[in-house]
């Protein structure tokens, strides 16, 4: 799918998707991405380009880890990875600075990478039932 750079909002949820094309990264207005309730195993490593981003779901897909670039975000404030499979978070989380809501509960996370202390504007964080 071929989507306008000017593109602020994208809904693709209860899709049965299973794969999101690294083109999304060049959606460069997008604020709202809601990608919740797939089947999505990973993101594109070109994902950290969305700059504008500020609210992000992808909960309940099948998420194992995020790339490394997703500290790239820096707009994101609100953030869904609930329901998934993740094991890891990436160093670069701690550069997500600006983020306010973050859910990871009902993951396999065992730890928390160490930048995570970074994310100083953090008001609300969910991490249960990781195992």
């Amino acid at each position: 799918v071929n989507l306008s750079s000017s593109l602020e909002q994208l809904r693709v949820e209860n899709n049965e998707l299973d794969n999101i094309d690294k083109s999304l990264a060049e959606c460069t207005s997008l604020t709202v991405l809601n990608l919740s309730t797939n089947k999505i195993p990973s993101l594109p490593s070109e994902f950290g380009l969305l700059k504008n981003l500020y609210k992000l779901s992808v909960n309940h897909n099948k998420l194992v880890e995020l790339p490394e670039d997703i500290g790239g975000l820096e707009a994101l404030e609100y953030c869904w990875f609930d329901n998934n499979l993740l094991t890891r978070l990436p160093e670069s989380f701690g550069l997500l600075t600006r983020l306010v809501e973050l859910y990871l509960d009902n993951n396999h996370l065992h730890q928390l990478c160490s930048s995570f202390s970074s994310l100083t504007s953090l008001r609300e964080l969910y991490l249960h039932n990781n195992r």
